[in-house]
């Protein structure tokens, strides 16, 4: 769990009730994330893969609502998202058997526009990052590792 003091923000990014470091999903596999944020904000969900390139999660043009209130755990994807079409897939690059990922969830009081020009599979991690550096130093942060395997 990640928390900022200043603004009582605190996430926990959980699949299925494991911590998100300790799971190992196989190529092929759908996730789930689990977030609680402990303060009222928006949130933002963004996936990095083995090349550095970022994925946006939440919010994206079909799921746009982000909004989050104080001691609401949020599943993404939720049910009528994935009803919608909107799965989360482990995969590995052709000729890879194992690899580690990442997702990234940032939690503020005030929206983020510059976290919803991300564009899925085109901009990179440097991108991301000039952006994460120009945020509200009280805007809750956490990075989170996992690894899929052949």
């Amino acid at each position: 769990m990640t928390q900022n003091a200043d603004t009582q923000f605190g996430l926990q990014t959980r699949p299925g009730g494991k911590p998100l470091s300790e799971a190992i999903f196989s190529h092929g596999e759908t996730l789930r994330v689990q977030v609680k944020a402990s303060g009222n904000g928006f949130l933002y969900l963004m996936g990095l893969d083995a090349e550095g390139l970022v994925y946006p999660i939440l919010p994206n043009p079909w799921f746009p609502e982000n909004r989050v209130t104080a001691g609401q755990t949020l599943v993404v994807p939720s049910p009528d998202q994935e009803k919608a079409g909107l799965l989360l897939t482990a995969t590995l690059p052709e000729g890879i058997q194992r690899t580690v990922e990442t997702i990234l969830a940032v939690v503020s009081e005030k929206p983020i526009p510059l976290l919803t020009t991300l564009e899925s599979g085109k901009d990179s991690l440097p991108a991301l990052m000039g952006r994460l550096a120009d945020l509200d130093p009280t805007a809750a942060r956490q990075v989170v590792g996992y690894e899929i395997r052949r």
